[in-house]
């Protein structure tokens, strides 16, 4: 689900994915996807600016594209808690609260 397109858009899918799917998924390696979201976010600042707003942007819009998945059936996304954990991430990212059916 990565595109072609600002690179930050790739970088926010990945880490928003390895740190918040991993860990629900694998909670005994919870630790270790988050050591490598980071690892991967640190390298990407080593070489590039890193613009915070946009990197919130589009972590915001991989949330709300898999909580639309999770709605038209994708029902991975309802298992280990996944749903609830990009829905409680796109909270803090924006402020807005999203309410599961």
């Amino acid at each position: 689900m990565l595109s072609i397109d600002d690179p930050l858009r790739d970088l926010a899918s990945t880490y928003t994915l390895m740190s918040r799917m991993a860990p629900c998924i694998f909670p005994c390696r919870s630790d270790e996807f988050i050591y490598r979201s980071e690892v991967a976010l640190d390298y990407y600042q080593s070489r590039f600016r890193l613009d915070e707003s946009r990197f919130d942007y589009w972590r915001s819009f991989k949330c709300l594209m898999l909580m639309i998945a999770f709605e038209h059936g994708v029902e991975v996304y309802g298992r280990f808690s996944l749903i609830d954990s990009f829905i409680q991430l796109f909270t803090e990212l924006t402020g807005v609260e999203i309410y599961k059916k």
